[in-house]
């Protein structure tokens, strides 16, 4: 088996009350991973729907950040409802993969988030598990919106996204990129950024689907079922 991109989308969710809906890319089908990033300058918890694993969903809003993936079922979703602030736009991005484990998707936990503040967010270090895991590096950045300058290196399927408003005061940007390796420590480079500000950004790893071993008969065990009804 191997990992595919089945697409990728980014979303502006607009101000007000309730939840605004979004359309996830290429067409989830059963046993697909939805992988969503929320970022915003207001705290972005909840945003995304507690039936998504969402190992992040802090309070704080600098800058806001919430993180979660999904297993898609028999009845795959079609969309994602992320909460809207009364008066703040939130970036997301989102992308769909098939490929991976549907009994244990993950490999290497989310850590704990390094942040700072300059151009450059730098995801913290995983230790991968299993041979071809997918590793996916995440950023979120408070106040501005921005485009990704660079990709850390060794990565691709880069997408990201902002508020639309060019702003630098209560936009932000969010996106995330991905590797396929084996076992082993993943420390990824840093991203560069067109503008500087307080980020945040780490790093989860998800596990390939098993091939299927096939047993092929040996030339004994052919041989004794052949043989052994002349001994009956």
């Amino acid at each position: 088996m191997a990992w595919v991109l089945e697409g990728a989308t980014t979303a502006v969710i607009t101000a007000g009350a309730g939840s605004q809906s979004v359309t996830l890319p290429g067409t989830p089908a059963q046993g697909d991973l939805v992988i969503v990033a929320v970022a915003g300058d207001i705290s972005c918890q909840n945003s995304i729907p507690s039936d998504y694993t969402r190992p992040e969903n802090g309070t704080g809003a600098n800058p806001g950040a919430c993180f979660g993936y999904k297993l898609m079922t028999s009845t795959p979703d079609t969309t994602v409802s992320i909460l809207r602030h009364a008066t703040i736009l939130k970036s997301v991005a989102i992308q769909t993969w098939s490929g991976g484990d549907t009994g244990t998707i993950l490999d290497a936990a989310w850590v704990t988030p390094a942040t700072g503040t300059s151009s450059a967010p730098n995801s913290n270090s995983i230790v991968v598990v299993n041979t071809d895991s997918l590793v996916v590096t995440v950023f979120f950045l408070d106040d501005d919106d921005t485009t990704v300058s660079t990709t850390p290196a060794n990565y691709s399927n880069t997408v990201s996204g902002n508020t639309g408003q060019a702003e630098t005061t209560v936009g932000s940007t969010v996106g995330f990129a991905s590797r396929v390796r084996g076992a082993g420590t993943e420390d990824p480079a840093a991203w560069a950024m067109g503008s500087s500000d307080a980020w945040s950004a780490s790093t989860i790893s998800f596990k390939i689907l098993p091939a299927t071993t096939t047993v092929t008969p040996s030339a004994v065990s052919i041989l004794a079922i052949i043989i052994m009804p002349l001994f009956l």
